[in-house]
C-alpha cells in the first residue's frame, strides 16, 4: 500500500479502506466447499485471520509514515476513527487491530456490509455468511465500540433471529448512502474494515485480499 499521508490539520481527508482478516468462510470456500462456506452464519476470523488483523496493525503503520524503521508509533496515532461493519469478522479485525479498549472511537454501521437479502443473478446475495448476529450479543462482545448507527430503525433486520441480521437494501443500493455518510463524520482520518465484495463495487479495482488495505480519497469512490 502506498501513498502520500496528508499533514494532520490539512484541508484533504485520509481514508484507508481495509478487507478483514480471513474468516471460517473464506477457508471453505476456497476449498471448493462454496455450499457449506455460504452456510456459515456470521462467521468469525480464523487463528490465521486473527494473525493477519494483528499484522495490519503494523503495515498500515509503516505505510503510513513511508517506513518500517522503529520505533513505530501506534495506528491510534495516525488515524481518528475507524468505521466497521457488524459482522463478526470485521469487528474481530477491528478489535485484533486496535485492542479491546481502542484509542480512537469505533464506529459501527451496517451501510458498508455485504448484500444480505436476495439478489436474482447474484448466488451469494442473501446467504448466511452475508448475515450477522443479533446487536445485544455484539454489543456485549464489543462493549467499547459505537453501535450507535446499528441500532438506528431499519439498519440491522431480520426476518427471522436463528437467520441472520442483514442491512434491508442491497450492497449497490447503499453506495452513496455510504459516502454520504462518511462525509458527514467529524474526523479528518478514518479507517475503514469492511468487506470484499462492498469494497469492489465502492472503491473499483480487483477483489481485495485478506486485510489488504487501500487509500482512496472519499471523493473518488464509486457510487453509481
Amino acid at each position: 500500500m502506498t501513498a502520500e499521508t496528508p499533514p494532520v490539520g490539512a484541508e484533504k481527508r485520509l481514508f484507508v479502506w481495509a478487507r478483514h482478516g480471513q474468516a471460517e468462510h473464506n477457508v471453505l470456500i476456497d476449498a471448493g466447499m462454496k455450499t457449506e462456506g455460504r452456510g456459515v452464519l456470521d462467521p468469525p476470523l480464523t487463528d490465521l485471520g486473527r494473525d493477519q488483523a494483528v499484522g495490519l496493525q503494523q503495515s498500515l503503520v509503516a505505510a503510513l509514515l513511508g517506513t518500517e524503521e522503529g520505533p513505530l508509533p501506534p495506528l491510534s496515532d495516525l488515524v481518528d476513527a475507524v468505521v466497521t461493519s457488524p459482522m463478526s469478522r470485521a469487528l474481530e479485525t477491528t478489535q485484533a487491530a486496535f485492542g479491546s479498549a481502542p484509542a480512537v472511537p469505533v464506529l459501527v454501521t451496517s451501510l458498508h456490509t455485504e448484500t444480505g437479502v436476495p439478489v436474482p443473478g447474484d448466488e451469494v446475495a442473501g446467504q448466511n455468511c452475508q448475515k450477522g448476529s443479533a446487536l445485544p450479543g455484539l454489543m456485549s462482545r464489543f462493549p467499547n465500540f459505537d453501535f450507535t448507527s446499528v441500532q438506528e430503525d431499519g439498519q440491522w433486520q431480520c426476518a427471522d433471529e436463528a437467520c441472520g441480521f442483514f442491512h434491508p437494501m442491497p450492497a449497490l443500493e447503499r453506495l452513496l448512502l455510504f459516502r454520504e455518510w462518511l462525509e458527514a463524520l467529524p474526523y479528518q482520518r478514518v479507517l475503514v474494515v469492511g468487506h470484499s465484495g462492498f469494497f469492489k463495487r465502492f472503491l473499483g479495482g480487483s477483489k481485495m485480499q485478506n486485510c489488504q488495505a487501500i487509500i482512496l480519497p472519499l471523493e473518488e469512490t464509486r457510487v453509481g
